[in-house]
């Protein structure tokens, strides 16, 4: 998924996971185990996170209170709105 306004950090405090960036041109994987390194997801970055090992413990911050409509979760939507900024 990827937000429209809502900047979030991934911080993986215990076990490693995988998280992928996609600015629908490229997409970048992040191994993230340790708690002294994040990952800033920007707005309009579509990520997803995976490869969680079994001690895996994921901390998202994010810039703003959850809102639903923020939210893109169909990707060929979010291809629309990249290519039209």
């Amino acid at each position: 998924h990827a937000h429209r306004t809502c900047g979030q950090l991934l911080v993986c405090v215990s076990g490693e996971v995988s998280s992928v960036a996609d600015d629908g041109g490229s997409r970048q994987e992040f191994r993230l185990s340790s708690p002294e390194f994040g990952l800033y997801i920007p707005p309009l970055i579509w990520s997803m996170q995976y490869r969680y090992t079994r001690e895996a413990v994921l901390v998202v911050l994010a810039e703003h209170p959850y809102d639903p409509d923020d939210y893109i979760r169909d990707y060929e939507e979010f291809l629309e709105l990249v290519a039209a900024r």
